[in-house]
Parts: C-alpha cells; structure tokens; sequence
C-alpha cells in the first residue's frame, strides 16, 4: 500500500497500529492514531484478514515503525501470539504493545508475547508508552483521558473500501451501566484478582473510580463531536449517515448532553444509534423525552438488543431484566414515530440450567424468531431487520464462567475456541431442562445431546442464524413459524434452493388470503425474470430464489439484479444472507441506497 498523505519530517517516529479486519471502520484505533498524531508520531493502521500476517508484516518492512501495537480479542490470540514472535526475530528493534480487551482479562499471559500489555482504556498508557514514561511490561491506566480527536485521512487512503462507505462511525462515551452477562463492558477490577497482584489492584481501582468497570464511562463534549463530524465530512464527503456507536442512548448520566448536542448540531446528516428498551418506556415521560430528543437531533433509527424471547432466560442467564411487554411497547412505540428498527438476538445459548423450565435448543431458537414476527404484527412492520447471532461465551466474561459452571463448555475449550468458533456453536446443549442441579450431574454424558444430535442442532442453529433476518418476513402469514420449523427439522443439507421451493410450496398450498397474496407476487416476479436477465443460465438462478425476491421489502427485480452482480455464481447460504443483509440496510434500515464502490461491496459482502 501507498502511504502518500503522510507528509512528515525524515525523523518522525512512526506508530503502527493494527486489528482484525472489518467491514466497520476501526473506530478506536482513530482515536489512538490521533493522541499519537498530537504528540507528533506519524500514525499508521492496518488490518489483518483472517489471521494472515503476511500484508502486516509488509507495512512493518515498509514502514519500520517504532512501535505496533495490535488491539486483540479472544479467538486471534493464537495467531497474534505467533506472529509477533515473528516480528521480534525478524525487527528486534521494534516494541510491541498489545491492548483490547484479550490483553485486559489476560495480561500476564499476553506480556509473554509483547513488551507492553495495556490494561483497559489506552489513551494514558499509550501516551505514557509514547513518551517512555513506562518501563516494559503491565501498563495500567493512572488516569482517564479525554478522547482526542480521531485520525481517519490516512486510513482511508490506505483502505478506500472504509472511506466509500455510505456509513460512518463515532462515539461520544464510553463504558456502559449495565451489566449483561456476555459483554466485555461489565467486567471489573474483580476479574483481575488472579492476573495482578494487591498493589497493582489498588492502582487500577484509584484510576478507574469507584464503578469498578474495567472500561469505565468516559464522556466528551457536544461540541468535540461536532468537530469530529466536521472534519469528517470534509474527508469523506460521500457519507450519508452516522453511525453513533455508544453502547445506550439515553442513559441518565448522558441526556444532558444530547440536549445540548441537540442545540448546537445543524449538519443535516442522520445518525442511527443503539439503546435499550427501558430507555425509551414509552410509560415513563424520561422514555419519551429521549425518544423526542433523538428524533429532533436526526435519529432516524435505532438497533436495539432483545438477546432472548424468554424472561427467565433474560433475567438468569443473560442478566437483562426486561420484561417482553416492555419490548412490545417499545417496538410499538418506535414505528408511531417513524424510526428504523434492528432489533439483535443471542441464538445457541446455554438453556437448561435456570430455576424456571424454559424452551430449549432449536425450539428456543425460533421462539426468539416468533417474538420478532410478532413484533412485526404488533407494530406494523417493525423491525426492519432481525439480526441473530450464535453465542461466543469469550474468556473473561460471566457468561463463560455460566458456562464453564454448568458444563456447557470446557474450560480449555473457552480459552483456544476451536476455529471457526463463530460459525458454528462451540457449546453442548442439553437433552432437556435440568435446572440448576445441573453443576453437580454435568459429567453425567446422559445430560447432554449424543454427538450425532449435537451436530444436527448445530447445522440448524447456523441455517436460522442465516435466515433470521429473511424469515422474520414471513410474518405476513399467521403461522410461518410452523413452517420454518418444519424447514429445519426435515431438511439434511440446508441450501438457498430448498429454502426457496419450500417457501414457494408452503405460499402455493397456504388456505389464506395472505398465502395467496405471496404466492402470486412470486408468480409475477417469475414472469419478470427475463427483464433482469438474457442469460438462461442466470434465469434459473434467480427461479432458485424467487420466493425471497417476492417476499423482502421491494418489487424484487433490484434484489435480484444485486444477487446476479455479488453472488458470482456462488449459491453458498452464507453469501446469499450478506447479500440479503445488505439489501436491507440500504433499503429499510439506513435509507442510504446503495453504494457503487465495488471495493466496499466486496467487504461488506464477505464478511460475516
């Protein structure tokens, strides 16, 4: 790559800073590639894709930064690990920092492969690391900072997928109050009594306050991010919506500052943002007002966190105290106003182990499908995007410790997750509901599902977490969650094709007027196909997905003329889901349209 907008003196030091690629722009390395920006080093980032260090060590050899510094999640531990061993026999002169949140939980164990190890939010350790103010080793914060303004021109030189995308990001605090049982951000000093010793406790505790958090809450300015929004529609012009990526809108410590930030933002640009169902109760006149004061700034949408359909699941294993009623009312809530909804679940989760029976497994999996279909009854077409996931129970957080507890994963399983972990669940799942007893019979093999049964809910679990978003859209049939279970349950080998015949039958055979209606938009989208396509070959592709042409938001002829275009004559179930995925955020989510960057289409569209 060409680093050309660097123009700095032949003594400069360089920064080299890296993480895991993403279609999503790496927003915290902007904020420490600008501290080092201020403090004179010429900062650098790149990204590594599927663990492969070999186009990192090219910068490395291009560059000859000072230091690199990598933020590492559990998972790419491993591969960093390797690969820096690499880095210091090859430039012994390099230092090498690791910080994020795998270096937090662990970082005794990550200074064996680093000479600096930052614990927490790295904005002082770094700047103390930049000045050799500190000695190699554990560097923990002795102060919050505020953020500095970020540094994106340079990265989006370097990476002109990330600066084409319509979708930009920012941040205005971090640290969150609650405490959900699988994030990173409601672990405290307490998960590091094993990993530092009193003093070094003691010193955590005094610079992080008295929260506890390990990523405490720290706050900017209205007017420090109408700089930062400034600046980067100078840079990136061609942005169409701000993506603000707090952790909960709303919250009391920050509505002040949106209503000052309220005040002062004029730009025009929307923003779509992440909050919860209890900041926005439509009972409480605090859950209005913020809905009001969101709207007024240019909300236009909202992804908000369901996670489980159960309240016992909820409340026990997830540590979310919110009550379904309160999602109804919110989702309800949300369409009267006009926002965007994406709502986000957790699928794969350890059921079985709580006080009060719940479903399990697969039937708990579509259970979450049902509630979301039911939103979209209740409220008239929201949300416009169900997103699910499997659940990664990472090191260091309580829901590993859940899991490691009962029995749902080994200890060592939860430490090196076997790869392709987040595919695939790295979990075992119980026959039936035990309950809590279950942490003195989990040895008992007769608990758990035989290997065979395992596997097949794992093919399903992966086939829902696929799908999700595009069969939450059959909630214009009263009874489609019937359907797709039996989808999953007959099915062997899941496909976009047997999907598709499966919808286009059950549409064909369904007694009611909805059923009818379905049936002949799939008709008069197969009568279009030839507008779309001269190429038979292309032709019978696109009969192998008309049912999801005719069902998604649209006439179905764009959707069709995306897949031809992105799909290359790959049919894999996870290509096709990306496609689809994409196809909705431009179209019902962010409103942004689509975006002619081949460059962005392409990462986008593999990434997962």
């Amino acid at each position: 790559m060409n680093s050309a907008p660097c123009v700095r003196g032949a003594t400069t030091p360089r920064l080299l800073l890296g993480a895991t690629y993403s279609s999503i722009e790496p927003l915290g390395l902007f904020y420490l590639a600008g501290l080092a920006r201020d403090m004179g080093w010429e900062p650098h980032i790149r990204l590594v894709r599927n663990n492969d260090f070999s186009e990192f060590h090219a910068a490395v050899a291009e560059l000859r930064p000072v230091m690199v510094g990598y933020t590492l999640y559990t998972g790419n531990h491993l591969p960093l690990y390797a690969y820096f061993k690499r880095l210091k026999k090859d430039f012994p002169g390099i230092s090498r920092i690791i910080g994020g949140p795998h270096a937090t939980y662990f970082p005794a164990q990550s200074l064996a492969h680093a000479d600096y190890v930052v614990v927490s939010e790295g904005f002082d350790a770094l700047t103390r690391i930049l000045r050799r103010e500190v000695a190699p080793g554990i560097v923990l914060p002795r102060s919050i900072l505020p953020f500095p303004l970020p540094e994106r021109r340079q990265f989006y030189h370097d990476y002109p997928e990330h600066r084409c995308n319509p979708i930009k990001n920012l941040i205005s605090m971090t640290g969150c109050p609650f405490a959900c049982t699988y994030c990173y951000n409601s672990s405290s000093i307490a998960s590091l009594r094993h990993q530092l010793d009193a003093e070094q406790l003691h010193a955590l505790q005094q610079a992080l306050g008295p929260s506890g958090r390990l990523f405490p809450r720290n706050m900017r300015t209205p007017e420090d991010v109408l700089t930062e929004i400034r600046t980067l529609m100078e840079i990136a012009p061609e942005t169409r919506m701000l993506y603000w990526q707090d952790d909960t809108l709303g919250i009391a410590q920050h509505f002040a500052f949106l209503r000052q930030f309220q005040r002062i933002y004029h730009l025009g640009i929307p923003f779509h943002g992440q909050t919860r169902f209890e900041m926005i109760d439509p009972a409480r006149d605090r859950g209005r007002a913020v809905l009001d004061c969101l709207r007024e700034i240019g909300f236009t949408g909202l992804t908000m966190a369901i996670e489980a359909a159960d309240d016992t699941l909820r409340k026990e294993v997830l540590n979310r105290v919110m009550p379904t009623e309160l999602i109804f009312a919110g989702v309800k809530r949300l369409a009267a106003m006009g926002f965007r909804l994406r709502t986000e679940q957790i699928t794969g989760l350890p059921y079985g182990a709580t006080t009060q029976p719940t479903k399990m497994n697969l039937d708990a999996d579509l259970e979450l499908l049902s509630l979301n279909m039911n939103l979209r009854r209740a409220s008239g077409g929201l949300p416009n995007m169900s997103w699910a996931t499997t659940l990664i129970p990472y090191l260091g957080t309580r829901m590993s410790d859940y899991c490691v507890r009962y029995g749902f994963v080994s200890a060592e399983a939860a430490e090196n997750p076997e790869e392709g972990y987040h595919e695939r669940s790295v979990l075992r799942h119980l026959r039936r509901h035990v309950g809590p007893e279950l942490e003195q019979i989990k040895d008992d093999p007769a608990v758990w599902l035989e290997p065979g049964d395992q596997d097949r809910y794992r093919d399903q679990n992966t086939q829902l977490r696929y799908m999700f978003h595009i069969l939450t859209y059959l909630s214009c049939l009263p009874d489609a969650e019937l359907f797709v279970e039996r989808h999953l349950r007959q099915h062997q080998v899941f496909s976009v094709a047997a999907l598709n015949e499966d919808m286009r039958a059950y549409a064909a055979q369904h007694p009611t007027p909805e059923g009818r209606r379905l049936h002949e938009r799939i008709g008069r989208f197969e009568d279009r196909i030839p507008d779309v396509t001269p190429n038979e070959q292309d032709r019978q592709r696109l009969r192998r997905i008309s049912a999801f042409c005719a069902l998604l938001p649209g006439d179905g002829l764009e959707l069709a003329r995306r897949y031809l275009q992105y799909s290359n004559g790959n049919d894999e179930v996870a290509l096709f889901s990306n496609i689809v995925k994409k196809y909705l955020f431009d179209t019902q989510v962010y409103l942004t349209q689509e975006c002619t960057c081949e460059l962005y289409n392409g990462a986008i569209l593999s990434s997962t």
